[in-house]
């Protein structure tokens, strides 16, 4: 008796560490997504879910730009003018599977113009058309809502995809607006890639920093125009 149940034990033994070696085995042919803050199919969102409450996009890894485009008192005139028919241009160089969404702070305030959506390409352009320079310049707080929006679509993306906000200025931002500190919260929980464009203010903007934003020193519409596809070929790459 006492050898049948040696034997039994034996067996029960070996049948486990078969199982524990197709499972290992099993596991070892999965391969999870690279996190890293450059790689679009990255989960490395420090507060994104799967909640149910969350409709899904039907693209896990579309590409999304939200643009934030300073109307400030001081982008009046020409150049207010000049920048908005190179940010149209470039809307309608955006395909058409890529989120593309608007905020915008002028005389009227700061607000989310056009949420991050496919296509609409006609009402971007249309929106961009109707504003007008006015007011001054909460760089810290658009960028919030720009930041707020890419993450709710994060989250219908389960994270997954690739994410850009990029913000188009002409002037310092005001006081208690500066957004070096929100520049390291969202490179440090985020993928977002953080694209700056200065135009006509050279280089010394508090957006210029070093290995955490891609800065464009836009002198010219040629050099905004040239920022603006940047975008476009970092995402290429990515």
């Amino acid at each position: 008796m006492k050898e049948a149940i040696i034997a039994v034990l034996v067996g029960v033994a070996l049948a486990l560490l078969i199982a524990c070696g197709v499972q290992q085995q099993q596991s070892n042919n999965v391969t999870p997504p690279v996190q890293g803050q450059n790689n679009p199919q990255a989960n490395v969102w420090s507060n994104v879910d799967d909640s149910s409450s969350i409709v899904l996009d039907d693209n896990l890894l579309r590409i999304n730009i939200c643009l934030v485009f300073d109307c400030s008192g001081s982008m009046s005139g020409s150049k207010l003018s000049t920048a908005k028919d190179v940010i149209k241009a470039f809307t309608l160089s955006v395909k058409p599977d890529m989120g593309l969404g608007l905020v915008v702070f002028d005389g009227g305030g700061i607000s989310e113009r056009v949420p991050i959506t496919v296509g609409e390409r006609k009402k971007f352009v249309a929106t961009i058309d109707g504003l007008n320079a006015g007011g001054s310049t909460p760089l810290e707080s658009a960028m919030k809502i720009g930041y707020n929006a890419l993450q709710v679509q994060a989250k219908r993306q389960l994270g997954y995809g690739e994410y850009h906000l990029v913000v188009v200025t002409d002037g310092a931002a005001d006081f208690g607006e500066d957004p070096q500190k929100l520049v390291d919260k969202i490179t440090s929980e985020s993928p977002v890639i953080i694209h700056a464009i200065g135009f006509k203010i050279g280089t010394g903007h508090s957006l210029n920093q070093s290995g955490k934003t891609i800065y464009t020193d836009a002198q010219s519409p040629q050099d905004l125009a040239q920022g603006l596809q940047s975008v476009l070929a970092e995402s290429e790459k990515l």
